[in-house]
């Protein structure tokens, strides 16, 4: 029987399976901020402490409401494209949780990203703190300057990451199947990983194995597999690639 390689070049996103941790936190104190006018943009600047991928922020509502949302990486003031965004809607006072695992965003410790809060004049009213601010990794920024001034306010938060390796961003994927022996084998080769650093590497979205970048940043593992199509892919990346077994 020949051997057959087939790649596909779809980038898929693939969710590292570990536990979601609490990263950075900013408490409630004795503040409020307007998140009703439209005319306001709020870019809380948050610094990470826990390499991963940021899975969940929560923020304080004082004042039901609706208004946009979003996460853009690196420090205030961001105006490029956001890496996540949406429109938020609280029904109630208190803890309003935003799932942004599907944006992928992997950060490495003492990365930046703003939180950020537009109104759309829909009465959405949050907390924080005040003179000073109880966050000291970071400023709130309010249209593009800081609020008030250095270390006076801040936006009340949780961020939670799903901790472990993080992507240094360069990394690809190449997918392959070779029939020898008797058995199909699928093989999944990394390029430009961090030399030193494990990667897992799956197939199917099981059967993962930990790989190890080399000097050059090249990883690569053979999975014993059957005939037909296989997805092998690497979870901290949200890297994948597909292969046919003939």
């Amino acid at each position: 029987m020949r051997k057959l390689c087939a790649m596909t070049v779809v980038l898929a996103l693939a969710g590292a399976a570990r536990a979601e941790v609490l990263d950075q936190s900013s408490p409630v104190f004795n503040t409020g901020f307007n998140g009703d006018a439209s005319i306001l943009t709020w870019q809380q600047e948050v610094r990470v402490g826990i390499a991963g991928q940021l899975t969940r922020v929560e923020i304080d509502i004082n004042n039901p409401g609706s208004a946009f949302f979003f996460i853009n990486v690196g420090a205030p003031w961001q105006t490029d494209a956001n890496d996540f965004e949406t429109t938020i809607t609280a029904s109630n006072t208190g803890t309003l949780s935003i799932d942004v695992s599907s944006a992928n965003i992997n950060l490495n410790v003492d990365d930046r990203f703003v939180i950020g809060i537009q109104g759309t004049d829909q009465q959405l009213g949050f907390t924080g703190s005040g003179f000073p601010g109880l966050y000291d990794r970071g400023e709130l920024w309010l249209n593009a300057q800081v609020y008030v001034g250095a270390g006076q306010f801040d936006i009340a938060f949780n961020t939670y990451m799903e901790e472990g390796t993080s992507c240094n961003g360069g990394e690809t994927l190449k997918a392959s199947c070779r029939f020898k022996n008797g058995n199909f084998y699928a093989k999944g080769v990394l390029k430009n990983g961090t030399p030193g650093q494990d990667y897992t590497m799956c197939i199917d979205g099981g059967g993962c194995v930990t790989v190890t970048a080399n000097a050059n940043g090249r990883a690569k593992h053979k999975f014993t597999t059957s005939a037909g199509a296989h997805t092998l892919s690497v979870e901290e990346c949200g890297l994948s690639r597909d292969t046919t077994c003939e």
